[in-house]
């Protein structure tokens, strides 16, 4: 797979470039893992560098939906804006029980982690239905045995690639985050 280096007024750091590669090449190996670990500082620029990933997977016509989990409101609304620059989809955010009664469950979603707890039925449908790729953004607030990570598992168990992004990727408490295994953390 080529990557252009530029993306509608959005020119690729190296680091960004080498990450988007290295996450195409996970995703098309024949590898037992679906899950990849962004682990990059905070405020690198993982969003803009999971939008080209998501927009690359599109044009290879290997996925039919993206869901983004993000942490916060504000988040979904920079994640919506980025994702329709580079991606030019549209993207439904879903923060609360209000919204949910509004979605319809046809588009791209950002979804806060706290509103999947309420969704994470209709997420797990849509992943069974279509090729779904799923971005985790602040990976580290689905611990395990958490209400978050069992949101997660339950919804995106079926999800055909997730992408965990983090700049934290651990928890203060000590808790294991889901998905994460030797196997899904490539520092390669």
């Amino acid at each position: 797979m080529l990557v252009e280096n530029k993306i509608q007024n959005f020119e690729l750091r190296n680091w960004q470039d080498a990450c988007v590669k290295k996450a195409l090449n996970w995703y098309t190996s024949q590898n037992k893992y679906r899950q990849f670990v962004m682990n990059v500082a905070p405020a690198s620029g993982k969003t803009k560098t999971a939008c080209v990933i998501a927009s690359e997977l599109y044009k290879s016509n290997l996925i039919d939906r993206t869901i983004v989990i993000a942490p916060f409101t504000g988040v979904t609304l920079q994640w919506s804006e980025d994702f329709k620059s580079i991606v030019n989809r549209n993207m439904e955010k879903i923060s609360s029980i209000e919204d949910i009664s509004y979605t319809t469950f046809d588009t791209d979603i950002c979804a806060t982690w706290s509103a999947l707890a309420n969704i994470q039925d209709n997420v797990d449908l849509i992943c069974k239905k279509q090729r779904t790729f799923v971005v985790c953004d602040e990976h580290h607030h689905a611990a395990l045995e958490a209400a978050w990570g069992e949101s997660a598992n339950s919804a995106f168990r079926n999800a055909k690639y997730c992408l965990i992004l983090t700049g934290t990727p651990f928890r203060t408490d000590g808790k294991d985050c889901t998905w994460f295994n030797k196997g899904a953390i490539n520092d390669n």
